[in-house]
C-alpha cells in the first residue's frame, strides 16, 4: 500500500512540475508581433467631402489633402470644370493630363464662343464643341471657315438649327450624316403642332376655345 501512495505522489509532483515549466515558459515567451495595415489618411466618404470642396470653392489647394489617384482625379475634376490648363499640368498621370487638358481647352472655346480650339481636339471631344458653339446659329455662311468633314459638320448643325426652327422637315434632308439627318427628322415630328403658326400650340387653343387653324385667333 506504501508502495501505490509514493508512486502516486510521484506522479503528481511530476506533472505539477510539468505544468509550472509550461507555464514559465509560455510567460517568457516574446509575443508575436501582428504587422498593422497602415489606414488610408481619409476614406471615400472624406475624400468626396475634399474633392466636392475644392470644385464648389474652386480651390484646388485642397487637393493637396489627398494623395496618387485620388489627388489627380481632384485637380483633374477642379480643371476641367472651370477649364483651368495650368491646374492640368500638376497631375502625375499622363493620360490623365492629356485628357483634362483637351476637356479644358474645350470649355474654355465653349465659354467664349470660339470654334477655332475646337479643331485642336480628338474628334468626339471636337465634335461636341462644334456642336455646343454652333447650336444657336442659323447662318451657313459660319461654315465657310472651316474645311473638309467640319465644314459638313457645321453645316448639318445649321440645317438642323433651320429645320426646327422653321418646323420643315425638308431642311433636315440637306443633312449629310444620316444619323444626324434621321435625329432632325425624329425632333421635327416630335414637335407639338401649331398649325396656324402663329406661336400658340394647337392644344393650348383648342384649350382656350380658339381656332388652331387661324392664325388670327389666339
Amino acid at each position: 500500500m506504501a508502495k501505490k501512495i509514493i508512486i502516486i505522489i510521484s506522479l503528481f509532483i511530476g506533472l505539477l512540475a510539468l505544468a509550472i515549466g509550461l507555464f514559465l515558459f509560455l510567460k517568457n515567451k516574446p509575443a508575436s508581433k501582428i504587422p498593422l495595415v497602415p489606414s488610408q489618411p481619409y476614406g471615400f466618404y472624406e475624400a468626396s467631402k475634399i474633392l466636392d470642396s475644392a470644385v464648389k470653392e474652386r480651390n484646388p489647394g485642397q487637393c493637396d489633402k489627398l494623395s496618387g489617384e485620388e489627388k489627380d482625379n481632384c485637380l483633374n475634376t477642379v480643371a476641367t470644370f472651370y477649364g483651368d490648363k495650368d491646374l492640368c499640368q500638376l497631375i502625375q498621370n499622363e493620360t490623365l493630363k492629356k485628357d483634362c487638358l483637351d476637356f479644358a481647352k474645350y470649355r474654355q472655346a465653349v465659354k467664349s464662343n470660339d470654334w477655332q480650339p475646337c479643331l485642336a481636339l480628338q474628334t468626339v471631344l471636337k465634335n461636341q464643341c462644334l456642336r455646343e458653339i454652333f447650336s444657336s446659329q442659323s447662318d451657313l455662311n459660319l461654315c465657310k471657315k472651316l474645311s473638309g468633314a467640319d465644314q459638313t459638320f457645321c453645316q448639318d448643325i445649321i440645317y438642323r438649327n433651320q429645320a426646327l426652327a422653321q418646323k420643315n422637315p425638308e431642311l433636315c434632308a440637306k443633312i449629310q450624316s444620316p444619323v444626324e439627318k434621321a435625329n432632325c427628322q425624329k425632333e421635327i415630328a416630335d414637335l407639338p403642332a401649331d398649325s396656324d403658326n402663329d406661336g400658340v400650340l394647337d392644344m393650348i387653343e383648342r384649350v382656350n376655345g380658339t381656332d388652331p387653324f387661324d392664325p388670327q385667333s389666339k
